[in-house]
């Protein structure tokens, strides 16, 4: 597989992460605390993991979904820069599900994505390093999901 970065503006519209906000509000006491972000894990999200896995699919179609969360990343979450050691872990993907907030960009080693409303980022996760800068205003929500090796 290759080393991959791909961005796609405006992958989901506003109302359809607003409607997945508001069902991750609704399930909020079933996220489950990973540092200091708070994780749903979702089997599927409709016309959004299946989009997605065709996209993955394309590059390399020995993938799979593994798994896929709605992450609340509050004031103060960051990530800090790591490579994913798994050599079965293959792409990770990332929607912004809104931009009301400040800092939490997530950044490859020469790239910086800019949080917008609907933006998809998939990247090779094992091979880029990567990692996600402080929320320092307001709260992050994005829709997070890992493939692997079939």
């Amino acid at each position: 597989t290759p080393i991959m970065k791909l961005v796609k503006e405006k992958f989901l519209d506003e109302l359809k992460c607003r409607e997945i906000i508001d069902q991750y509000i609704w399930n909020y006491p079933h996220a489950i605390k990973h540092r200091d972000t708070y994780a749903l894990n979702m089997s599927s999200i409709t016309g959004v993991t299946d989009t997605i896995e065709s996209i993955a699919k394309s590059i390399d179609p020995s993938v799979k979904l593994d798994l896929c969360q709605v992450v609340k990343w509050p004031c103060n979450s960051k990530m800090d820069p790591h490579r994913d050691t798994n050599k079965n872990d293959v792409f990770a993907a990332i929607v912004y599900l809104n931009d009301n907030f400040v800092g939490g960009e997530t950044c490859l080693e020469d790239f910086v994505c800019k949080p917008e409303i609907g933006k998809l980022l998939m990247f090779s996760k094992s091979e880029l390093l990567h990692w996600v800068n402080q929320v320092t205003e307001g709260t992050r929500y994005t829709i997070a999901l890992w493939f692997i090796r079939d």
